[in-house]
C-alpha cells in the first residue's frame, strides 16, 4: 500500500493498464497466430466452397423446378410456364459459369454437366412446346420422353456427385478450423488465468486507495444534497487528482451560490409570473414573486397547479378537463408528445377576482407552456403567466381609433350635404322597417318584401359611398329578410329582427357621431333644412322679371321652381363614380358611361328618390347586363362595356332611357321564374315585353347566384314601387322585331317621370344650388 501512496491517480491507473497490456498481449499474440490459420481456412470456405455448394444445391432444386414447369405446361397448355422454365434455365447456366470461375480445376466436369443440362433442356422444351400447342407427333413422343428421362437421370447423377464433392471440401476446412480453435482454447486458458491473477492483485490494491478517497468525497456531497445547504464546502484530504477535483468543486459551488443569488433576486423582481409543474402536478417551491400579485394569494408552493391557475377562471368544464388530461399525459412522456398535445393548453383566459367593494374584477391572463426535458422525457412543465389586462385594453382602444380613422376617411371623400342626405334617408328607411316589424306579429311575404326593399336600398347607397362597416351589417340583416322570404320554415321573430335593425342603426349613428364630433369644425356649414341657395345672377334675373310692367306669374313661378333644382346628373354622380369600384368587385372592366339628359333638372326633394332608383338600375346593369371581358371578347365585343342614359322632355314630364350593350335579358328563364312564382298566368306572357316586365315582380330574378352587389330578386320591384309612389313609372321596352325564340334579348328601361319631379333648362339664365 505504501508503494502506491505516493503515486498520483493517473499513474495508478496507468499501472493497471501496463499489467493488463503485458498479460493480455501474450494472450492476444497466441490468438492471432491461431486465428490467422483459421482465417485462411474459413476464407476458402466463405469465398469458394460455400458459394460452390450453395449454387450446386440450388441448381439441383432448379432442375426439379424446370421439370415441374414443363409438366405443368403440357397439362395446362399454357406457354407462360415455358417462359418461366426459360428464365430458370438461364439462372442455372449463370450459376454453372460462376462455379467454373470459383473452381477452375473442375472445368471438365462442370462443362460436361452444362452440356448434359443443355441436351436435356432442349429435348424437354421441345416436347413440352409441342404437347402444349397440340403439334406433338404421338407416334414418336413416347421414345422422346424416355430419351429425355435418361438425360435427366444422368444430369441429376452428375449434379449430385459434384455437390458431394463441394460438400466434402466445405466440411473439411470447417473441421480443421475447429481443431485449431480447440488448441487455442486450451493453451489460451493457461495464459489468461496467469494474467488475471497478476492483474487482480494490482487492481485491488489501487482500487482500495482510489475508492477510499472517492467515498470520503461522496459522503460530503450526500450530506450537502440531503441538507440542501449549498453554503458548505467539501474537505480536501489529498493532493492527488481527487484532491484537486474536490478543490475545483468547491470553487464551482462558490460561483453557483453567486448565480443562484442573482437568479433568486431576478425571480423576486420580475413583472411576470413564472413557476414549474412537477410530476405530481403541484407547483415547485421556487417561483417568481409576481405570481402572488397576479393571483392575489401567497399559497403557491406545493399547491395543485389547477387550483392556482383556474380557481377564478371563466372557462368551461370541458376545456378544464382537456387541460388536466394534457398535463397528466405530458408529465413523464416523451418530449415529442408536447408538440402533439400543446394545442390543448389554453394560451389566454379571463379570471374574475373579488375586489374590495364586493364586486368582481376581471383580469386577462396570457400563458406560455414550455416543457423541461431530461434525457428525452418531460420531467416538469414551466408556466409563464402575464397579466395583459391593460395591454388588451390599449389594443382595443387602438383598434377602435383605427376603425374611427377608417370611417373618417370614408366620410371625407364625399360632400357634407350628400353625407347628410345619406344619413337622413337611412334613418327614414330604418324607421319604416321598425314600424313594420313592431306592427306585425306573424310572417307576411309582402311585409318581408317591403323590409327587404328598404334595407337593400340602404346597402346600395352605403356601397355607393363605400361605407364598408354599414354595408356589412346591412347585408347580414338583408340575409335574414331573404331567408324569411325564401324559407317557409324560417320563423318570424320580431325581437331578432329589431336587434339586427338596431345594429344597423347603431352603425349609421356611429358614422353620424364621428362626422359631428370630428369634422363639424372643419367643413363648410350646411344650409338649414328646407333652405334654398340661389346665385346672385339668379336673384337679379328674378328681380328684373318682377319689375316688368306686366310680369308673367308663370315665368316667375317657373324660375322659382328651378331655384330648388339640381342637374339630374348631380343626383346620380356619386353612383356613376362608384361604378368602377363595383365593376372591380365583379372582375369586370370599368364601364363607359354615355349621358345625354338634355338639360334635365330635378327637384332637390326628389334627389333621394332618384338616388335609390338608380342605385338598383346601374348596379344591375354591371352585375347582370354587361359581361366579363373574356365573354365579351368571345362575342366580338370590346372588353369595356357601355351604359347609356338619355332623356326626352315632354309637356307633362320627362322620359329617361337606360340601357347597356351587354347580354340582354333571358326571356325563357325569366318566363319560367315568373310562372314558378305563381304571380302570373302563361296566357299573359306571349308578348316578349310582357315577359320582360316580369322582372318587376317581387322575388323574380334571372341571376344565377346572389352577390354582394345584387341578385336577390327584389331590386327591380323596389324601383317600380319607389317610382309609382311619386306618380312615376318604369317599364322594359323590347323591339317589336326581336326574335321571340332568342335566348338573350336586348332591352331598354323606360323611366317616366312626372312633371312635379323635374324642370327643363331653357335659355333663361339661372343657376340652381
Amino acid at each position: 500500500m505504501r508503494i502506491f501512496s505516493g503515486i498520483s491517480v493517473k499513474w495508478k491507473i496507468y499501472l493497471i493498464a501496463i499489467v493488463s497490456i503485458i498479460g493480455f498481449g501474450s494472450y492476444l499474440a497466441f490468438n492471432v497466430w491461431i486465428n490467422t490459420k483459421n482465417t485462411d481456412l474459413l476464407t476458402n470456405v466463405r469465398d469458394t466452397y460455400f458459394p460452390i455448394l450453395e449454387k450446386a444445391t440450388a441448381n439441383g432444386v432448379r432442375l426439379e423446378r424446370i421439370s415441374e414447369l414443363f409438366n405443368t405446361a403440357v397439362l395446362t397448355g399454357e406457354l407462360e410456364y415455358l417462359q418461366s422454365a426459360e428464365t430458370t434455365a438461364n439462372t442455372m447456366n449463370q450459376d454453372f459459369s460462376a462455379i467454373l470461375a470459383l473452381e477452375p480445376n473442375k472445368k471438365e466436369d462442370i462443362q460436361a454437366i452444362q452440356k448434359n443440362f443443355s441436351d436435356y433442356y432442349n429435348e424437354a422444351k421441345g416436347i413440352a412446346e409441342e404437347m402444349a400447342t397440340g403439334e406433338a407427333d404421338f407416334a414418336t413422343i413416347g421414345q422422346r420422353v424416355k430419351s429425355k428421362e435418361v438425360l435427366l437421370e444422368l444430369l441429376e447423377s452428375k449434379l449430385e456427385s459434384f455437390r458431394k464433392y463441394s460438400h466434402a471440401n466445405f466440411s473439411g476446412n470447417i473441421n480443421e478450423a475447429n481443431k485449431n480453435s480447440e488448441f487455442m482454447l486450451t493453451s489460451g486458458f493457461v495464459i489468461w488465468v496467469s494474467s488475471i491473477l497478476v492483474l487482480t492483485m494490482t487492481v485491488y490494491t489501487i482500487a482500495s486507495i482510489i475508492i477510499g478517497s472517492i467515498i470520503s468525497v461522496s459522503k460530503s456531497l450526500h450530506s450537502i444534497a440531503k441538507s440542501g445547504d449549498v453554503a458548505q464546502n467539501i474537505p480536501v484530504n489529498s493532493a492527488d487528482e481527487i484532491g484537486q477535483l474536490t478543490q475545483s468543486f468547491n470553487e464551482l459551488m462558490d460561483k453557483l451560490r453567486e448565480r443562484t443569488h442573482d437568479l433568486m433576486s431576478m425571480m423576486q423582481n420580475m413583472h411576470q409570473g413564472l413557476f414549474t409543474i412537477t410530476e405530481d402536478e403541484t407547483i415547485h417551491k421556487e417561483y417568481s414573486a409576481y405570481i402572488e400579485k397576479i393571483f392575489e394569494t401567497e399559497d403557491v408552493a406545493n399547491t395543485k397547479y389547477d387550483a392556482l391557475l383556474f380557481s377564478h377562471a371563466n372557462i368551461g368544464s370541458d376545456q378544464m378537463d382537456q387541460i388536466h388530461t394534457a398535463i397528466s399525459s405530458l408529465l413523464g412522456a416523451d418530449e415529442m408528445m408536447f408538440a402533439f398535445n400543446s394545442h390543448l393548453l389554453i394560451p389566454e383566459y379571463n379570471a374574475s377576482f373579488p375586489s374590495g367593494e364586493g364586486q368582481a374584477k376581471t383580469k386577462i391572463l396570457e400563458l406560455d407552456w414550455d416543457p423541461i426535458i431530461s434525457e428525452g422525457t418531460i420531467t416538469k412543465i414551466m408556466v409563464t403567466v402575464r397579466d395583459v389586462t391593460e395591454l388588451r385594453a390599449m389594443q382595443a382602444e387602438a383598434e377602435e381609433q383605427k376603425q374611427e380613422l377608417d370611417i373618417l376617411g370614408e366620410i371625407i371623400k364625399i360632400a357634407p350635404n350628400k353625407f347628410t342626405s345619406f344619413i337622413d334617408n337611412a334613418r327614414k328607411l330604418l324607421d319604416e322597417n321598425q314600424a313594420i316589424i313592431e306592427k306585425h306579429d306573424s310572417k307576411d311575404i309582402e311585409v318581408v318584401a317591403n323590409l327587404f326593399v328598404n334595407m337593400h336600398t340602404i346597402k346600395g347607397n352605403a356601397r355607393t359611398y363605400q361605407f364598408n362597416a354599414i354595408t356589412d351589417l346591412v347585408h347580414e340583416a338583408e340575409t335574414t329578410y331573404d331567408r324569411l322570404r325564401k324559407e317557409e320554415a324560417f320563423p318570424w321573430e320580431p325581437a331578432t329582427l329589431l336587434h339586427e335593425l338596431q345594429l344597423v342603426r347603431d352603425a349609421i349613428e356611429h358614422y353620424a357621431k364621428i362626422k359631428q364630433e370630428k369634422l363639424a369644425s372643419n367643413q363648410t356649414a350646411e344650409l338649414p333644412a328646407g333652405s334654398i341657395l340661389i346665385s346672385q345672377d339668379d336673384y337679379k334675373h328674378m328681380l328684373s322679371t318682377c319689375e316688368q310692367p306686366q310680369p308673367s306669374n308663370q315665368a316667375i313661378a317657373k324660375m322659382l321652381r328651378r331655384f330648388d333644382t339640381i342637374p339630374f346628373e348631380s343626383a346620380i354622380d356619386d353612383l356613376i363614380a362608384s361604378l368602377p369600384s363595383v365593376a372591380k368587385q365583379l372582375n369586370k372592366p370599368a364601364p363607359l358611361i354615355k349621358i345625354e339628359l338634355s338639360g334635365l333638372l330635378l327637384h332637390k326633394s326628389y334627389s333621394e328618390l332618384m338616388g335609390n332608383v338608380f342605385t338598383h338600375l346601374l348596379r344591375n346593369a354591371i352585375d347582370h347586363g354587361i359581361e366579363t371581358a373574356e365573354v365579351r371578347q368571345q362575342k366580338g365585343k370590346v372588353e369595356q362595356g357601355t351604359i347609356y342614359l338619355e332623356s326626352t322632355y315632354e309637356k307633362d314630364g320627362a322620359t329617361i332611357w337606360l340601357w347597356d350593350d351587354g347580354q340582354g335579358v333571358n326571356l325563357k328563364k325569366l318566363k319560367n321564374k315568373a310562372l314558378a312564382s305563381g304571380q302570373i298566368s302563361a296566357e299573359t306572357l306571349e308578348d316578349p315585353s310582357a315577359v320582360a316586365n316580369c322582372l318587376f315582380m317581387s322575388g323574380v330574378s334571372t341571376a344565377e347566384e346572389v352577390t354582394a352587389i345584387s341578385g336577390r330578386g327584389v331590386g327591380m320591384d323596389a324601383v317600380k314601387k319607389y317610382l309609382q309612389s311619386k306618380g312615376c313609372d318604369i317599364a322594359i321596352v323590347i323591339d317589336e322585331n326581336v326574335d321571340k325564340h332568342a335566348e338573350l334579348v336586348p332591352f331598354k328601361l323606360k323611366l317616366t317621370l312626372a312633371d312635379t319631379l323635374i324642370e327643363h333648362a331653357d335659355n333663361t339664365n339661372h343657376q340652381a344650388a
